[in-house]
């Protein structure tokens, strides 16, 4: 989320009633935890002026926090319909050490 959510914004002005394949990334920030990302997805829609994502990525998700919380709360979004079948991360797995 760049610019405090401009970014999105200005993304869902421009996309708006097109068919277009939209990705964005929630930031696991302490005190986030893995609960707080479906919100975080939530109000990412509401600004992308959209029902789903196609990909939610969770940035930089091994530099503060590791393992099965982050996955879990990949799921719920998934399964409210909010974001596709598919989750990435910006860093490689290599680099994460064990979850």
């Amino acid at each position: 989320m760049y610019g405090r959510g401009s970014s999105e914004e200005r993304l869902g002005e421009l996309s708006e009633g097109r068919d277009v394949v939209i990705a964005s990334k929630f930031v696991p920030f302490p005190p986030r935890s893995a609960a707080s990302l479906p919100k975080a997805l939530h109000r990412s829609l509401a600004r992308l002026r959209r029902n789903q994502v196609d990909l939610y990525q969770i940035h930089f998700p091994c530099r503060w926090r590791r393992g099965r919380p982050w996955r879990t709360g990949l799921r719920t979004p998934s399964r409210q319909g909010r974001r596709g079948p598919s989750a990435s991360r910006t860093i490689p797995p290599n680099r994460c050490g064990r979850p």
